[in-house]
């Protein structure tokens, strides 16, 4: 049994919560009388409730989120019912910003808003101080720690963890950019914690065996001085298994950097660059610097001379951006073949400046999380519920690179984003569920859209579909390929890379 819990329901198994750890660590005292138990979204309410129960705690630390906040509130009403004298205490990105929270902020005791590396440990030690404590201070802000003053987490990541999760870690904190849409804008203060420091902690992790690292800086390349040195570091390790994820800005790449990137094998690293529109015009709307010709070469520059695996994002509804500009953007985007285009819908998050647009414009936004955009003055609520379609099946048939071939021949001979949208409309009036579709299912729908809907020859949609079904070691084809075929096809132009092809054994 302990007297503090630090918790969260992370959205899978895989994940881990690194604002716990840094909770957990800076606890000094009282981390002998605190334990950290995380769930994930596939776990009932129940069985949660039932964990959290047979700890007896004093206090429970909720770690708040877009994609727990309704999960984490019936938790609070549940708990409120079995452990009345317990404590709850709130915090993170989805409490910080939204004052309007008033449900979640009622079945709590505190909210701590922003930085809590701190602030938890000193709110605990004067709710065990004094039990009955009853604070008119129910919502707590401070000014964001001195990083230098923290104590890092990175020893709490257990050898499950390690084995089976996602190592977080962060080299800085903040942003200096002023994207209206994204929180990290409010903290345009970067702190970088000590390199020196921080790389110590990152080679007692490597010699307990983590291999993978997904760096959650927003910027990760804005500090030049700073980021040569962790990326030099890595290369001085020799592993097979080595991954490293960064968040880059692409229009700061110069030639130091480049020689150093040119140096990473195949699998080793992927860069996630958010682009989000390449309409100007668009980009200034919400506060982003566009250099758009300085931002393809050096994307150019990544895919050809690079083995870097490149995941780059573009938003659909941003201010001033019709489906036609988005359109446009996106087909330039995948002219030079990066390996990921992650589409998303614009979200309008608590504390960010996106709000400002909302008459202008005319946003219309999901009241509830995730907070989506449903509709605005360029584009109505049947082309967002559709391009929500594309977003979704996009990962399936693209990102993933299950269809990397058979893929191409939606969009023959026309705008491979129109092709795509033609596909999603025909899903849509076919009734096809997005969720749940095994691969040999969506192949077949392939197949019928292809053949039927296009009006290709069946004998080519089954030849091109039969080398992407049998592109990984292992999977056969599906009954309706296997009669076309008295031998088996080796795949061609395939592009798939190291860390695909891991994924997909």
């Amino acid at each position: 049994m302990s007297e503090i819990i630090l918790t969260t329901i992370n959205a899978r198994y895989q994940h881990s919560s690194l604002g716990l750890r840094y909770l957990f660590s800076n606890l000094g005292a009282l981390q002998k009388r605190s334990k950290l138990i995380e769930f994930s979204l596939s776990q009932t309410n129940q069985e949660i409730l039932e964990s959290l129960f047979r700890e007896k705690p004093t206090i429970i630390g909720f770690g708040v989120y877009i994609w727990n906040v309704d999960r984490v509130l019936e938790l609070l009403k549940l708990i409120k019912v079995v452990m009345p004298n317990c404590k709850l205490i709130i915090g993170g990105p989805e409490v910080s910003y939204h004052d309007h929270q008033s449900a979640i902020l009622q079945q709590s005791d505190f909210l701590i808003k922003g930085e809590a590396d701190h602030s938890f440990m000193l709110l605990c030690n004067d709710i065990l101080n004094n039990p009955h404590l009853h604070s008119d201070d129910k919502i707590q802000t401070l000014a964001p720690p001195v990083v230098d003053t923290i104590a890092l987490p990175y020893e709490y990541y257990t050898e499950e963890d390690i084995k089976n999760r996602y190592i977080y870690v962060e080299a800085s904190r903040g942003c200096p950019f002023e994207c209206e849409f994204c929180l990290s804008s409010i903290d345009k203060q970067v702190r970088h914690f000590s390199s020196k420091i921080f790389l110590s902690e990152i080679q007692k992790l490597w010699d307990r065996g983590a291999r993978h690292f997904k760096f959650i800086d927003r910027s990760f390349n804005h500090n030049l001085n700073f980021c040569y040195p962790i990326l030099e570091y890595f290369l001085t390790l020799q592993s097979d298994d080595l991954f490293l994820h960064f968040e880059v800005i692409p229009i700061m790449l110069p030639a130091k950097l480049k020689q150093i990137l040119t140096k990473f094998p195949v699998g080793s690293v992927q860069f996630e660059i958010g682009l989000q529109t390449l309409n100007p015009t668009v980009a200034q709307n919400i506060g982003r610097n566009l250099n758009l010709d300085t931002t393809i070469n050096h994307l150019k520059f990544l895919k050809d001379q690079t083995n870097i695996y490149l995941h780059t994002d573009l938003i659909v509804g941003l201010p001033g951006e019709s489906l036609e500009s988005f359109a446009d953007g996106f087909d330039k985007l995948l002219a030079f073949g990066p390996h990921e285009i992650q589409v998303g819908i614009l979200k309008k998050l608590g504390g960010t400046k996106i709000s400002r647009h909302d008459t202008t414009w005319r946003m219309h936004y999901n009241p509830l999380a995730p907070y989506n955009l449903l509709f605005n003055k360029l584009i109505d609520y049947p082309t967002m519920n559709l391009m929500e379609r594309f977003a979704k099946f996009w990962d399936k048939l693209y990102n993933s690179g299950n269809f990397k071939n058979t893929v191409e021949l939606i969009w023959q001979d026309s705008s491979p984003f129109w092709g795509f949208y033609s596909f999603c409309d025909w899903a849509l009036g076919q009734k096809l569920s997005n969720y749940g579709l095994s691969l040999n299912r969506l192949a077949e729908h392939l197949f019928v859209f292809l053949t039927k809907h296009k009006s290709l020859s069946p004998t080519e949609v089954t030849k091109v579909l039969s080398l992407d079904m049998l592109a990984v070691k292992g999977r056969q084809l599906p009954p309706f390929l296997r009669s076309s075929h008295t031998k088996t096809p080796r795949p061609i132009n395939s592009s798939l890379n190291k860390r695909q092809l891991k994924n997909k054994t």
